[in-house]
């Protein structure tokens, strides 16, 4: 069962799924950043800025406050400015963090592609 259909607008979570496909990882909730010092997003960040890209906003910014201390909170904020709510951006985080870093990426590309995660 696809936990994300319905709840966001496909665009959205093909975009989302295209973010975390040019990652190295899919990490825990919000973000992290890679040996290499690249930011990479949790699902429920990379369908955010995918969201707020088609608005027109700053991607790259908000990527960095996502890594940052406060990253939790912003990703809160975004959702909140995206008219989704804290509950929705908390049940994605677990569904993206209930998963062992070595499958989430896959899982979660499934997940964003309509596929069950579980598969």
């Amino acid at each position: 069962m696809n936990h994300l259909a319905g709840t966001f607008a496909q665009r959205h979570l093909d975009a989302a799924g295209r973010i975390l496909q040019g990652q190295q990882l899919v990490p825990r909730s919000p973000a992290a950043r890679t040996n290499q010092g690249e930011v990479a997003l949790c699902t429920a960040a990379a369908i955010a800025v995918a969201a707020t890209r088609e608005r027109g906003g700053d991607c790259g910014r908000l990527a960095e406050q996502l890594a940052g201390p406060n990253g939790m909170e912003a990703l809160y904020n975004v959702f909140h400015g995206l008219g989704w709510s804290r509950e929705l951006c908390r049940r994605v985080q677990l569904i993206n963090d209930g998963f062992e870093e070595s499958c989430r990426k896959e899982r979660m590309l499934r997940l964003l592609a309509g596929k069950s995660a579980l598969a």
